[in-house]
């Protein structure tokens, strides 16, 4: 953190642990949250047949819940849901998101 002459800054993260989704179900992992820097890791530990929907303020992003991705955001809202589409209970992935603010 710096101060004095200089804007405070911080960073800090939010991790989004993995959660068991029934099929045919869809659940919110963040709701709407404004961030001006930040980075969305998706650790690609989840299953198969899951579907994360990564809404920003310019797009939607769509990962399956197995593949490892990062995405960039800057100065926008972004929300997460993750959506079963197979026929038995998977995992969705763990998300990180690393964000720095002033």
């Amino acid at each position: 953190m710096l101060s004095g002459k200089y804007p405070i800054m911080k960073s800090d993260e939010e991790i989004i642990l993995s959660k068991n989704l029934a099929p045919g179900t869809s659940i919110t992992l963040l709701e709407p949250t404004y961030y001006r820097y930040a980075i969305a890791l998706f650790y690609g530990d989840g299953g198969m047949d899951i579907i994360i929907n990564m809404l920003t303020k310019n797009s939607l992003i769509k990962l399956y819940g197995y593949e490892q991705a990062i995405e960039p955001v800057i100065d926008s809202t972004i929300s997460i849901e993750a959506v079963n589409e197979g026929v038995t209970e998977q995992m969705t992935p763990t998300i990180r998101i690393t964000y720095i603010d002033w």
